[in-house]
């Protein structure tokens, strides 16, 4: 499995978080943790639960120049060697017939959990920590039941996993979205160059065809007797290179020649926002198209054929239909294979392609092909921000719960419940805060409000409480630790930072003052860092996967772009092609065979001049009343020249139509010379006309 680069930093980056967790965990385990009370273990149980903690670290430690696969598998041994050494704890030391408490280490479920999420993923970690939470449970109950400090430990543990396990999933999501969005944007990227530089090429010999094409019709209609062999060889030369267009890969030109071939007529029509179609669809479209032509042409020789081409924001539907004497489509043996494989199979190859053969004896035969774009996929980064909302929702619930059942089990446990409660309305009334934003990312100004809140709730719940305070009886510092990790998935870590380091002050302070139960105290305010600096390194991954994506899809953006310009500039290039073949080559050939045009015949090769040359000065002006009116007039010998003048300034729909219609009737009085133009915006008309030296003017 291909790993990309962000999946791969992000792995990396989880893994670096883990080590250090791994070692702080076995400093604590090994130096602070209170061994009174704690049931005997033989030593080759303590250097297999070591052994987990220093695989996770070594890992940690390669993990910067490690490939994926190296980083998962070590993951993978220090969770599996971190899971034997829960298995073997009952036979270890004896279970069913001592007792004692379980060692801190073993209860550092966050740190396994966020490993087995780099090892295997999101279900993995859920299924590590719901074992985890059974044993824990049996081997508490087994060695004497729960205590307050127990309880409210194993509920602690047990949520950071929780948290840490939906984080460390969504990071890893973000960053294989991300992978798989950059592929795809290099890919169109790739594509579009590919297409540019054929659409370049496609221009500069679209242009020589145009000059050309326009100096034999000049050379026709001015029909001097001097020049006749010089017209009779440019009109060669010009017809032997529009047949050469035929040749061109670009798919509509590939139709079109096939079409010519099969004396079919085309049409083509397109509108401004028509989808570009991919080359597997494009060939599709051709292929099938060219066996329903031949299929036609074998069956039904000397009908009159047609192809119709339509291209819109919905996709691309070619339409082959003749009037030759038609079949029963029901009637077609299994074995033949023309329709069945080179039309329908063909289509229905393509995602989005179908074809429908539509006939009756008697009647001729249509051959229907559309491709559909599929629709397009959801933006990666709001699918992934959708997920961890949906993910941290579900964790803010377990928080509620868990936190509620802790301050409920330590005022049970206390002379003076009142003030526990007090701490855990204050604990909740900050993730009430950060829920209520009303955007994504939280303001400095909220988070701040928050980490003061949660500051001055921990400040009075220390002076609440009586001395010592252990771990049971603090338990609102790693609870105050869980808001921070919202505040900071909320977008400032750094805030989350500043405010855990102000607690954990103010519970030194409290402790140096008062006194307190030291290993206890640390081990609240070791987990509370831990957690919080894991949910910060997350939240750093998470905003940096999103700063890539939004850049990803600003690539994606300007190719799009680019792409919808080039299909403009494509669909030009198109209509001016089917123009040329449409009206100049049918009077080319006539030239080229040596044939005599008569006065009509080169009147019209003055018009169909006129007409191309219009193609690339009308712009807007080119409407059918304008075409046919601009046509009419030159053949009856008028000079006519249409210029859309008026730059980037559209005019509104609903005057073009006035404008035109006006138009057209103004180029149906001249007798002479016609001049036509849309007039730029500063000007106070919309279009002007010059017939026959006498100025009129439209709008204003």
């Amino acid at each position: 499995m291909n790993v990309g680069r962000a999946e791969l930093a992000t792995l990396r980056l989880l893994m670096v978080a883990v080590g250090i967790s791994a070692v702080v965990s076995m400093l604590v385990g090994t130096l602070v943790a209170d061994p009174s009370g704690r049931a005997g273990v033989p030593f080759w149980h303590l250097m297999l639960s070591g052994a987990a903690y220093a695989v996770l670290t070594l890992v940690a430690a390669a993990a910067p120049w490690s490939s994926a696969r190296v980083v998962r598998v070590g993951a993978g041994i220090g969770v599996a060697a971190y899971a034997v050494g829960m298995f073997s704890f009952a036979p270890a030391t004896g279970l069913v017939s001592g007792g004692g408490t379980v060692p801190w280490s073993m209860t550092s479920i966050g740190v396994v959990a966020l490993a087995t999420v780099v090892a295997g993923g999101e279900r993995l970690g859920w299924v590590v920590i719901a074992s985890w939470s059974v044993m824990i449970a049996v081997y508490r109950v087994v060695l004497g039941g729960y205590s307050l400090n127990g309880f409210v430990n194993d509920a602690q543990a047990m949520l950071s996993a929780g948290l840490l396990c939906v984080v460390g999933a969504s990071v890893l999501r973000a960053a294989v979205e991300l992978d798989a969005a950059t592929d795809r944007a290099e890919a169109a990227i790739r594509r579009e160059a590919t297409e540019r530089g054929r659409l370049a090429a496609r221009a500069r010999g679209a242009a020589f065809v145009h000059d050309e094409v326009l100096a034999a019709l000049r050379g026709a209609a001015d029909a001097l007797p001097l020049t006749a062999d010089a017209v009779r060889r440019q009109a060669l030369r010009a017809t032997g290179i529009v047949d050469h267009r035929d040749g061109e890969t670009d798919w509509l030109a590939d139709l079109r020649g096939a079409a010519l071939r099969a004396d079919a007529r085309v049409d083509v029509s397109a509108t401004a926002d028509a989808v570009t179609a991919e080359d597997d669809v494009a060939r599709a479209l051709v292929t099938a198209a060219r066996q329903a032509l031949d299929n036609s042409i074998r069956h039904a020789d000397g009908s009159r054929r047609r192809v119709s081409v339509s291209l819109d924001a919905d996709g691309a539907r070619v339409e082959i239909s003749d009037d030759g004497s038609g079949f029963d489509p029901s009637a077609v043996a299994a074995d033949r294979l023309g329709i069945a494989l080179s039309i329908i199979g063909v289509m229905r190859a393509v995602p989005g392609g179908d074809a429908v053969v539509l006939s009756t004896p008697g009647d001729g035969t249509t051959v229907q092909l559309t491709w559909r774009p599929p629709l397009p996929a959801p933006d990666p980064s709001d699918r992934t921000r959708g997920a961890l909302r949906l993910r941290m929702t579900a964790a803010a619930g377990l928080f509620l719960v868990a936190q509620s059942f802790i301050a409920i089990a330590a005022a049970l446990g206390s002379s003076w419940p009142l003030p526990t409660l007090f701490t855990l309305a204050g604990v909740l009334a900050a993730a009430e805060v950060v829920r209520r934003a009303p955007r994504s990312v939280l303001s400095v100004v909220r988070a701040s409000v928050t980490a003061a809140l949660l500051w001055v709730v921990v400040a009075v719940a220390l002076v609440a409480t009586p001395a010592p305070i252990t771990y049971g009886t603090g338990w609102f510092l790693p609870a105050a630790g869980f808001v921070l990790v919202f505040v900071a998935l909320r977008g400032r870590p750094m805030i989350a930072l500043g405010g855990a380091a102000a607690m954990l002050l103010v519970l030194a302070a409290d402790a140096s003052v008062r006194g307190g139960a030291p290993v206890q105290l640390v081990s609240a305010g070791v987990r509370t860092a831990v957690v919080v600096g894991l949910g910060a390194t997350a939240a750093f991954a998470l905003a940096r996967l999103r700063r890539s994506t939004i850049a990803v899809a600003d690539k994606v953006l300007q190719v799009a772009r680019r792409g919808a310009w080039d299909a403009a500039v494509q669909r030009e290039l198109d209509i001016h092609a089917h123009e040329v073949d449409r009206y100049a080559r049918p009077l080319l050939e006539r030239v080229a065979r040596g044939e005599q045009l008569a006065d009509a015949d080169r009147a019209l090769a003055r018009a169909v001049e006129g007409r191309l040359r219009d193609g690339y000065r009308a712009g807007r002006l080119l409407s059918e009343a304008v075409i046919d009116a601009a046509m009419a007039a030159r053949i009856r010998g008028v000079d006519v020249v249409l210029l859309d003048d008026a730059g980037d300034a559209t005019p509104a729909d609903a005057d073009l139509p006035s404008i035109t219609d006006w138009m057209s009737g103004e180029l149906a009085r001249a007798e002479r010379k016609f001049v036509g133009r849309l007039l730029p915006a500063d000007r106070p008309h919309r279009a002007q006309a010059l017939v026959d030296g006498r100025s009129s003017t439209f709008g204003g």
